[in-house]
């Protein structure tokens, strides 16, 4: 059997994420990722430079943003189409490509996002 030895804050952190049930395995392709059922993630902020509360908007489909402060994009596989309309009906604006992170600290205009599976 193997023996961990963990500093107190790191063990602290690792029992409180266990206990929340946080702990999983992160795929490293973009296949996997299809397989385990994760797609890209688009994580809004509220505020600027990825403060305030935040949205992890993923999955196949049609997403509206809440938040408009700030952004991280996580492709796993996925490209992001982005619409300056609430409802998607108009133009896509930008794509966030599926093999490409991107992130702006200051605010973003785009008011809902089509993530294509």
């Amino acid at each position: 059997m193997r023996t961990f030895t963990f500093g107190r804050r790191a063990a602290a952190a690792l029992v409180a994420t266990v206990a929340i049930g946080g702990l999983a395995a992160v795929p490293s392709t973009a296949a996997e990722s299809g397989a385990a059922g994760m797609t890209s993630s688009f994580v809004a902020y509220e505020g600027t430079s990825f403060s305030g509360r935040s949205a992890d908007i993923n999955g196949c489909g049609f997403h509206q943003i809440p938040f408009h402060g700030s952004y991280k994009w996580v492709p796993r596989g996925q490209d992001g189409r982005m619409h300056n309309a609430a409802d998607g009906r108009d133009p896509v604006h930008t794509v966030l490509r599926s093999n490409r992170d991107a992130e702006q600290s200051t605010p973003f205009g785009w008011q809902s996002l089509y993530i294509v599976c």
